[in-house]
C-alpha cells in the first residue's frame, strides 16, 4: 500500500496534490497527519469523493 502524507494544517493545494497522486496511483491512501485547515475540514465530509 502506498500513502501520501500531507503537511500540518493541510490546505486545498495540499489536498489537490494528494488527490492527484492518488488518482495516478490506484490504491494510494491520503493521510492528513497534522490536521486540516478549517475550510478543508468543512469541505471534506460534505463531498462524495471516493479517494480509494
Amino acid at each position: 500500500m502506498d500513502i501520501v502524507l500531507c503537511h500540518q494544517t493541510a490546505d486545498f493545494d495540499t489536498l489537490g496534490a494528494a488527490v492527484g497522486v492518488a488518482r495516478l496511483h490506484p490504491g494510494t491512501r491520503i493521510v492528513l497527519c497534522g490536521g486540516a485547515h478549517p475550510t478543508v475540514r468543512d469541505f471534506w465530509p460534505s463531498t462524495v469523493i471516493n479517494f480509494r
